[in-house]
């Protein structure tokens, strides 16, 4: 029996490679503004050039890896969604964030 990949501990270290040198909170508020964002953008075209430069705003400051890494927060994410979708991945990952 192959073991369940732990989504959560791969999006905390991934996480934390990212808060070197910025905090916690400026970290998940960039994550959780450029997820909604591209969600959006995908769905929903109203006010698409708005979320846009709120995008490009948000990924100021961030290397070509660290952006990679970011998206890789987004793929954990769907993948904890897709295998239990009832589960309340990102408040427990928040619980994280607050104490990291």
């Amino acid at each position: 029996m192959t073991k369940q990949p732990d989504y959560a501990q791969q999006f905390q270290k991934a996480f934390k490679s990212l808060c070197h040198s910025r905090s916690n909170w400026k970290v998940w508020g960039d994550f959780i503004l450029m997820s909604a964002c591209s969600i959006s953008n995908a769905v929903d075209k109203v006010m698409l050039e708005q979320r846009e430069q709120m995008y490009m705003r948000a990924i100021q400051g961030y290397s070509r890896d660290e952006l990679e890494t970011i998206a890789q927060l987004f793929v954990f994410t769907v993948l904890a969604l897709e295998e239990n979708p009832d589960q309340d991945f990102l408040g427990d990952i928040f619980d994280f964030v607050k104490i990291g």
